[in-house]
């Protein structure tokens, strides 16, 4: 008798614990108790209302409890969402370039690179000229000269560029 009981119990609550899973409103949960309180009641009833003399076996393993897993989510999974990394505000450092033109005429200089850049600069001067670093092809053109082709690389922070023969 006790054993029934006992089962009756372990089957209620089972019942209980399953619908409590499927269960998403506080209105369902509510309903699933009562519904297993009335339930246990009558089982309580009806094993006391029929005594038996019938003895119980002793090989019966008792019941054992099985793990119920909850419901899988069908929906689609969570939206990863990025957290903007601190960048820098800080512009990147130019290359500052000092030429210098030791012709006796006007100098042009075309720069072709992170940037294209034209610069004249007058015979016997000097001119700084601030550029993204980087490597750079270059056209000098003077007046009286053969133009002059090739690449030169420039730094961030201070680049001297002579051209033209220096003084003696």
């Amino acid at each position: 008798m006790r054993r029934i009981l006992v089962l009756a119990g372990l089957l209620v609550f089972v019942s209980v614990a399953c619908t409590l899973f499927a269960s998403t409103s506080e209105e369902d949960i509510q309903s699933a108790v009562e519904t297993s309180i009335a339930q246990t009641d009558a089982a309580r009833v009806t094993d006391t209302a029929i005594p038996t003399d019938t003895p119980i076996p002793t090989d019966t393993p008792a019941p054992t409890a099985t793990a119920i897993s909850p419901p899988t989510d069908t929906s689609a999974p969570p939206t990863l969402k990025s957290t903007p990394t601190q960048t820098s505000t800080k512009e990147p450092e130019l290359a500052t370039v000092e030429v210098t033109n030791r012709l006796g005429v006007q100098l042009t200089i075309k720069l072709r690179g992170p940037e294209l850049r034209t610069f004249k600069i007058a015979g016997q001067s000097q001119m700084t000229l601030e550029i993204m670093p980087g490597e750079y092809s270059y056209t000098l053109s003077a007046k009286g000269y053969n133009d002059l082709t090739g690449t030169i690389t420039f730094g961030p922070g201070f680049n001297p560029w002579g051209i033209g023969k220096a003084n003696p």
